[in-house]
């Protein structure tokens, strides 16, 4: 009988000492045997695609394109887009684009001239965001693409480049 009075007690406080050794943890979720957990998950309609050559030459510009889609049945409101590059590329004009309305299963595309200023490799990041119309839920999602700025060459030199190694 002592040993199952034992086990009893065990039982009753482990439930406890987990709740307090956990409770620090912002991501643990702990419910008891009386408790119910309810969480309401739903899927991110927004959908976005960038394109952006890989290589680009010092000094010039050239366009990043974003492909903003909507999986969902219901319309998407007040869409944007917003770039962020970091030094060394410059956004010719706002980086911010007003999408407006993505109907379900639609998309729209939006694009920015950016120019290359300094040599470097670079990784530019696109934000979309907006409103399911239905519920008035933020969606957003985002997507990065990479850029290498080579320095300016000139015709003679490329020449010579191309001498020295034959």
């Amino acid at each position: 009988m002592k040993k199952s009075k034992k086990i009893i007690k065990t039982i009753l406080v482990l439930p406890l000492v987990l709740g307090l050794l956990f409770s620090s943890f912002s991501s643990f979720v702990f419910a008891s045997q009386t408790g119910t957990l309810v969480a309401t998950v739903s899927i991110n309609p927004l959908t976005l695609q960038l394109s952006a050559p890989s290589i680009v030459q010092q000094g010039r510009s050239f366009r990043l394109r974003a492909q903003i889609g909507n999986l969902g049945q219901s319309k998407i409101k007040e869409a944007e887009a917003i770039i962020s590059v970091p030094s060394g590329l410059i956004v010719k004009g706002a980086e911010e684009k007003k999408v407006g309305i993505i109907r379900g299963g639609r998309e729209k595309r939006v694009s920015w001239q950016i120019k290359a200023k300094t040599e470097g490799i670079y990784i530019i990041q696109v934000e979309a965001r907006g409103r399911v119309a239905e519920t008035g839920d933020l969606v957003t999602t985002s997507e990065t693409v990479m850029v290498k700025v080579m320095a300016q060459i000139s015709f003679l030199d490329l020449i010579r480049q191309f001498l020295a190694r034959a």
